[in-house]
């Protein structure tokens, strides 16, 4: 219930059938899963194929251990494993072949890539990646960037993703409300809490100097209508809707002081 527009947001992506990555962000039991699995009963309903894995706490450790729950069933089916080959390297890692370390995992990462083209139209989801290991996060984010006809689809806990890397700064575990701001201040950007730890943040601190040069270089990098529109977003907040900011794009620099309250 109350999740229309999430609905319709997940409906649309596994229509369009392109390639993407969408991730459901959210604490415990606030139901991602359960949203998630909706996006999957209409991905199944469509014909396309369904990939899904799950990270858990105490297999943070293992390597690609999502990824290889939701690839092997797959490649168990398929007759024809050509430029599959390198998979044996994530389905079987006591064969792992010699040479170039990054260049073998380069390789997979592709395998895996071709994979997902290979079943398009074709959802990935993977829950629980505040439990997933680096690499698996990087498959993912390299899988979304490298498909076509592929929807990946990742759903996570932001607190938890931002507690590992805050305690191993800090040097001990951060009490609640610190955890909390940090939190919801660095919407899980690792520069972000880097900068946001390092400073100490408190409510009232000052926003530390990398996040303000980051987000003002990017800002330099729009034109002045794409300005004017992110302007407009930070003065309404949620009530810069869609129908808004379609005017405010290409209207007068005065438009938005003139016609917003």
């Amino acid at each position: 219930m109350g999740r229309d527009r999430e609905l319709t947001m997940l409906a649309e992506a596994v229509q369009d059938a392109a390639g993407r990555l969408l991730l459901l962000s959210g604490e415990a039991r606030i139901g991602k899963s359960r949203l998630a699995d909706h996006a999957l009963d209409g991905a199944r309903e469509q014909g396309q194929a369904v990939l899904r894995g799950q990270a858990h706490a105490p297999h943070s450790g293992l390597a690609y251990a999502p990824i290889v729950e939701a690839v092997r069933p797959h490649v168990a089916q398929l007759s024809d494993h050509t430029g599959l080959e390198h998979l044996g390297r994530m389905l079987a890692p006591a064969l792992r072949p010699g040479g170039d370390p990054a260049l073998e995992r380069t390789r997979m990462f592709e395998a895996v890539a071709a994979l997902a083209t290979r079943l398009a139209a074709a959802v990935l989801f993977v829950d629980d990646l505040h439990w997933a290991d680096h690499g698996t996060v990087e498959l993912v984010h390299y899988t979304g960037r490298n498909t076509h006809g592929v929807l990946l689809l990742g759903a996570y806990r932001p607190s938890e993703a931002v507690a590992e890397p805050t305690e191993i700064l800090l040097g001990h575990t951060p009490g609640p409300e610190f955890a909390a701001t940090v939190t919801q201040r660095a919407k899980g950007v690792p520069l972000f809490v880097t900068a946001l730890v390092h400073e100490g943040y408190h409510e009232n601190a000052a926003l530390p100097a990398i996040v303000r040069d980051v987000v003002l270089a990017r800002l330099h990098q729009l034109d002045g209508a794409e300005r004017r529109v992110l302007e407009v977003v930070a003065v309404a907040g949620e009530s810069a809707s869609g129908a808004v900011l379609r005017l405010v794009r290409g209207a007068p620099a005065r438009w938005a002081s003139e016609n917003l309250p």
